[in-house]
């Protein structure tokens, strides 16, 4: 058959959202990630973690970011965005000041703002899909908000809901392999007669801090990868769960750029330029001897030659050889 059939688990790399509130690990956590650059909002803090971090103020500098890690060399092979609710703001800014209006609301007319950063926003992750092309893995940190949720087959309820607008959050959910939801574990003691001060109780129940990976009516959460319900907020246990490292093998290392070596037109100029401070002639071309073209000169003698150069004249009161 002509058609392109796979089989087997897919090996592509990963796109992970995850979401929670503010102090609750989301940055630490991703720190893990092997081989990690951060694209950090300004209003963002990543603390003393020490990471990689490309310092994002404008909805152009988060697209150009993007577009040169997926399109030049370097070690990485994860890019965090930290945190996507802060890059929307900036995508609001960009907008706002591109209509010259002061809201996203006035750009274009009652919704037609919103419409405008979702479509921002689609742009954003056709470059990000293009990382995931180069072998890159995307991880996205987004705050949570408590929003009202109108179930349709219910009474409408509160739940945790990305801090995005909500064509938004229907855009990034959409496009995530996994919705992540980090919180701390904190459980109610079931009280007693005896205990009647700690009825209704909260406490915390180790590990502190989980990731919840299966939808609830309580937050957003989803993966495609059968991950358990739970897992503790610890990138190993994460990396174990997921493969990550049989998605995302290590890159290749990347070369230095070649070094640039003067050729002898270069050395010619040299030699002119060390005669006007002075250098006699003669002691000039003996230094470059037996040079007479660049394939006579190897670029590390090249190097050295313009460095001698470069020094005052030894012999700078001998008359000039013919």
């Amino acid at each position: 058959m002509a058609l392109n059939i796979q089989t087997g688990p897919s090996a592509e790399p990963l796109r992970v959202i995850v979401t929670g509130g503010p102090g609750v690990g989301k940055t630490t956590f991703a720190a893990g990630a092997p081989d990690v650059v951060f694209l950090l909002a300004a209003n963002e803090g990543a603390g003393d973690l020490d990471i990689a971090r490309i310092p994002i103020g404008t909805w152009g500098a988060l697209r150009t970011a993007v577009r040169q890690l997926a399109t030049e060399a370097h070690p990485y092979r994860t890019v965090v965005l930290d945190t996507v609710d802060a890059f929307e703001r900036l995508c609001w800014e960009h907008l706002t000041a591109k209509a010259g209006v002061d809201s996203i609301e006035k750009v274009g007319g009652f919704g037609k703002g919103y419409v405008a950063a979702v479509e921002e926003q689609q742009a954003l992750i056709a470059d990000l899909d293009k990382l995931r092309a180069n072998g890159i893995a995307v991880i996205v940190l987004a705050h949570t908000a408590i929003k009202r949720y109108d179930d349709p087959e219910g009474s409408p309820y509160d739940r945790h809901a990305l801090a995005l607008h909500k064509e938004a959050v229907k855009l990034w959910t959409g496009w995530a392999d996994a919705v992540l939801f980090a919180q701390l574990d904190v459980r109610l003691v079931e009280g007693t007669a005896k205990d009647e001060k700690a009825k209704g109780k909260a406490r915390d129940v180790k590990p502190a801090r989980l990731l919840w990976t299966e939808e609830r009516a309580a937050y957003t959460a989803k993966n495609r990868q059968g991950l358990p319900e739970s897992i503790p907020l610890d990138w190993g246990k994460f990396a174990a769960a997921i493969q990550w490292d049989r998605r995302h093998p290590k890159r290749a290392p990347v070369a230095p750029p070649p070094v640039e070596h003067p050729t002898l037109a270069s050395l010619q100029g040299w030699l002119a330029d060390a005669i006007k401070r002075g250098w006699n002639r003669a002691d000039a071309l003996d230094l470059c001897a037996p040079a007479t073209t660049s394939a006579d000169v190897p670029p590390e003698r090249r190097a050295s030659i313009i460095a001698a150069l470069r020094n005052p004249p030894p012999n700078p009161n001998q008359p000039e050889a013919k």
